[in-house]
């Protein structure tokens, strides 16, 4: 019997030692099931995604499916529709949080200086070739920040070359030259023109949605975001009160000029429709637009005849804002910062990628020509369905295969347009804030209390000017510009010791 008893327990000690490595078997098999699942997602924080959540759901799944291909990771949209100043909310949120977003510069560098962004310079030898090269086209970073990659400009640079975008409907039916148009005061006689003959129509629509009427043509390279500035053509850096310059007062003085003759809209100074899209919809008849040869060939194609366009007579403009006016971050506590490096490299430069996050799902959101041109698929009720990317601007859509009607030579006269551009004296200079002595708040206060006024002309130019200028040089402003003009005075010689 105690044999039998001891055989029993050791059957029964053999039965639950071969459960116990059945269960311990199935949870490596668990455990080596949940690390597949567990492949690197890196999340893109995207603003203007006009998409329904089926159908961005469509597009994460192909650029999932295109990453995980290429890359061994995963890269996810996700709708960027937050308000600045949200000190990272975004990337810290459990449930939306991204790990590479874009910024403008100001708060790029609000950001950077914060700690929050990752350091991408010991990554970028090994996963980020393109970044590297978009890096060396640019102005080099503010000297607070220099010996860091904590973000990387948008491709190309925003280059200060304008026009104005028209609703060809009324060019057409009131015969218009266009070619008389060589600057912005030429606009007013066909401003005048729609005021009289349609009055459901807005003369003028703003570019953005800010309260400024003109917002694409400087005045001049505007140092230190605030007042302090040089002539794109003035090669003695002599600094500058933009807001004491005549330019300045015959720029608020036209605008006022148009506000009161019913060329802007009434509520200017908080409506919020852009110019681009009012003259889509048939609202309105022109705003400003950028020229470039990759920004009018796209439109040109998307609106066909219903659109023109009159250039400026002037060659574009460069300065140090125009490469660094957005730029693509990564956040510091991201859990893979390696594959977010990777992923955002592969956005710059990979054209799969890139054709996908832009336009879609071949078939549903475009089709593609016989001459690897995309465009539009044909009309059907499916079409409500489709995926749209608003702010193309942002990315390097140059490497994405491109849209019907824009030239497949696009690089070259990009580059072109580069050559000829007007760069300005002060390109590469960063205005150092910490070295002041003025008080800076006091001035953007005064700045914050009449600019936008004067720049939707609602207000009488006449009395608010001067008070304006008063109250700057009370609040500082001329001290102001004599610290900016030491600072560039100082760049100018340091770049004249390097330069041969």
């Amino acid at each position: 019997m105690r044999r039998k008893k001891i055989r029993g327990i050791k059957r029964i000690t053999a039965l639950m030692l071969s459960m116990l490595l059945s269960i311990c078997g199935c949870s490596k098999t668990a455990g080596q099931t949940k690390k597949q699942k567990e492949e690197p997602v890196i999340k893109v924080g995207v603003s203007g995604i006009a998409a329904s959540d089926s159908a961005l759901q469509r597009v994460n799944e192909k650029l999932g499916d295109l990453s995980h291909q290429k890359y061994g990771f995963q890269i996810e949209l996700l709708r960027d529709d937050t308000s600045a100043g949200k000190d990272f909310a975004f990337y810290t949120d459990a449930a939306e949080g991204v790990d590479i977003k874009g910024f403008y510069y100001a708060e790029f560098k609000k950001y950077a200086e914060k700690g929050m962004l990752l350091d991408m310079a010991p990554y970028l030898d090994k996963y980020g070739s393109e970044l590297k090269r978009v890096l060396e086209d640019k102005a080099e970073i503010e000297k607070s920040l220099s010996g860091h990659v904590y973000g990387i400009p948008k491709t190309y640079s925003d280059t200060n070359y304008v026009g104005v975008l028209f609703n060809n409907e009324y060019v057409r039916k009131y015969q218009m030259d266009l070619s008389k148009v060589k600057k912005i005061e030429d606009m007013e006689p066909l401003l005048e023109t729609i005021r009289k003959n349609e009055p459901d129509i807005i003369p003028w629509a703003k570019a953005k949605t800010g309260p400024i009427a003109i917002a694409r043509n400087p005045i001049g390279d505007l140092l230190d975001d605030m007042l302090c500035m040089v002539d794109y053509e003035d090669d003695t850096l002599q600094v500058k009160n933009m807001y004491e310059t005549e330019e300045y007062e015959k720029r608020v003085r036209m605008i006022q000029k148009w506000y009161q003759k019913g060329y802007l809209p009434k509520d200017i100074m908080t409506f919020g429709e852009y110019g681009q899209s009012l003259l889509g919809g048939g609202f309105a008849f022109s705003s400003e637009v950028v020229v470039r040869p990759d920004e009018r060939e796209y439109l040109e194609n998307m609106n066909g005849d219903k659109i023109a366009y009159a250039v400026f007579d002037q060659k574009p403009l460069i300065d140090t804002e125009c490469d660094w006016v957005y730029v693509w971050c990564i956040a510091r506590n991201c859990t893979y910062p390696k594959e977010a490096v990777q992923a955002l490299n592969a956005i710059y430069e990979d054209q799969d990628i890139l054709t996908t996050i832009l336009y879609g799902l071949k078939g549903a959101d475009y089709v593609e020509r016989g001459d690897g041109h995309l465009e539009n698929p044909p009309e059907t009720e499916e079409n409500d369905d489709s995926y749209q990317l608003y702010y193309k601007w942002m990315f390097n859509r140059l490497n994405a295969k491109l849209w019907v009607g824009v030239d497949e030579n696009v690089k070259e006269e990009m580059e072109e347009m580069k050559q000829d551009a007007i760069v300005s004296p002060a390109y590469g200079f960063w205005f150092d804030a910490s070295k002041v002595s003025v008080d800076l708040v006091k001035i953007q206060n005064v700045i914050n209390k009449y600019k936008d006024k004067l720049n939707c002309g609602v207000c009488d130019v006449e009395q608010v000017l001067p008070q304006f200028r008063k109250e700057l040089r009370q609040a500082g402003s001329e001290q102001l510009v004599k610290e900016v003009q030491q600072q560039v005075d100082e760049w100018k010689a340091a770049q004249e010791g390097i330069v041969p």
